[in-house]
């Protein structure tokens, strides 16, 4: 029970202590950004009679703001960047390309796939391409965020030899 409660700990407190970890809050933060991301886009399409694509697009955005922010402040322990104007176009470079990743899969569920039976009468094709392409995108934005803007920043060789 104790070691639960040390993960837990290091899952939601404090800094994430390596990749494991921010990988965890990682996917808390996808979930939370989902969830409103989700919720948009059926509301858009459903209620507001908006179209896939502009639902899809809208929604993304609105989801990836609640991501930027919580990936930003809680889920990594350190950025190579510190220039705030910098991350953010790196972060929506890296943004738009899920994006397109999203629609294109999204559109294609709406437009090519159809769910018969209980199952397609409740859930529209296009939410079950956006699960599709939520967890093909968390993959790449995980994988592309990592690298380029959330990495440790290295340490010159002649600072490193101070600490040692």
């Amino acid at each position: 029970m104790k070691f639960i409660g040390t993960f837990l700990k290091k899952v939601f407190i404090g800094k994430a202590e390596n990749t494991f970890f921010e990988l965890c809050r990682a996917i808390i933060v996808g979930g939370v950004a989902f969830l409103v991301d989700m919720l948009l886009l059926i509301v858009l399409k459903e209620l507001g009679n908006a179209s896939t694509l502009l639902s899809a697009t809208l929604s993304f955005i609105i989801g990836t703001l609640v991501n930027y922010l919580l990936s930003t402040y809680w889920a990594y322990s350190s950025t190579n960047i510190e220039n705030g104007a910098v991350r953010l176009l790196m972060f929506t470079a890296i943004s738009a390309v899920g994006l397109l990743l999203n629609n294109l899969i999204i559109l294609f569920f709406d437009k090519h796939v159809t769910i018969g039976g209980a199952i397609g009468k409740l859930i529209p094709a296009y939410v079950i391409g956006k699960v599709v392409a939520t967890m093909i995108v968390f993959f790449w934005n995980f994988t592309a965020r990592k690298l380029l803007i959330y990495r440790k920043k290295k340490v010159p060789a002649t600072e490193q030899e101070k600490t040692e």
